[in-house]
């Protein structure tokens, strides 16, 4: 395990942390009827801004220890990619060709 794995993962766990304290917090919040209650506006406005900084924080570890695992690994990645691209332009053409949508926009 190199020192890039370990990264990996400690951004990865971060970022799952982060993503289910805003959604944690959120549900505390949350009455038995869906609603979310607040002494105020301010402390709506400040709790909101806290959990889209969470929310965004734990999209941004989690994007990071994607993107570190792509450069890592690329070759093995950059297989998949095309293998998953050529099935998908393949279906989408064969999905196209049974329906008989080709001069069809929509």
């Amino acid at each position: 395990m190199t020192t890039v794995d370990i990264q990996i993962i400690a951004y990865g766990v971060l970022g799952l942390v982060l993503i289910y304290w805003a959604k944690k917090r959120r549900f505390e919040r949350t009455t038995a009827y869906g609603t979310e209650q607040f002494q105020s506006y301010r402390h709506k406005v400040c709790t909101r801004l806290i959990d889209a900084l969470l929310w965004g924080l734990g999209l941004g570890g989690l994007l990071s220890a994607a993107l570190l695992i792509f450069m890592e690994y690329a070759p093995a990645w950059g297989f998949l990619m095309l293998l998953l691209a050529a099935a998908f332009a393949f279906e989408q053409d064969n999905y196209s060709n049974l329906r008989g949508n080709n001069d069809r926009t929509h």
